[in-house]
């Protein structure tokens, strides 16, 4: 199936993303196209999303546990970096908007819950409610569509900048 792609700007909370429309995709190597026109924010929270899968043992997260790991990442750029490149730490108001984008653009899908023992347990005792589509927006629960190898991969080819492309590797 051809993908339809149109890219436009808009302002959300004075940050610009592009638009992405287009519709379903089904090979999902198709899905790693859509990289190149990710603000580095949503990028940032799509890496850290995929990063919790092995870190905690769950395919499911929501997005205060993706802005806590994003809020570590940035500070360890900024005490490894020591002023000569920082990384700016979004307000979580904006995070929440590009997190949200990325539902959108289905790169994180929607849990659909119930059985997933462990993974469920995880993310209630993280900060999520385990249960998709009610409660705080923060906490509904998303499982990343990608994994943190593809987009590392897929980082290299077009140019994604070296803390990103680090961040893929766990340890």
């Amino acid at each position: 199936m051809n993908c339809l792609l149109q890219t436009t700007n808009s302002i959300c909370s004075k940050v610009c993303y592009p638009l992405l429309v287009y519709r379903p995709i089904y090979n999902s190597d198709m899905i790693l196209l859509f990289f190149l026109d990710l603000p580095e924010l949503s990028l940032s929270l799509l890496i850290c999303a995929a990063r919790l899968d092995p870190i905690l043992e769950t395919d499911t997260c929501n997005f205060t546990m993706v802005y806590d790991e994003y809020k570590t990442l940035v500070g360890r750029v900024k005490i490894t970096s020591q002023s000569t490149w920082s990384m700016k730490v979004w307000g979580k108001d904006i995070a929440l908007a590009a997190w949200e984008r990325l539902s959108e653009w289905e790169l994180i899908i929607p849990s659909t819950g119930g059985g997933l023992g462990g993974a469920t347990t995880a993310a209630h005792l993280i900060g999520g409610s385990g249960s998709v589509g009610i409660g705080r927006r923060e906490a509904r629960m998303y499982r990343v569509d990608v994994g943190l190898l593809e987009i590392k991969r897929q980082g290299r080819h077009w140019g994604m900048n070296g803390i990103l492309q680090n961040w893929c590797t766990i340890g």
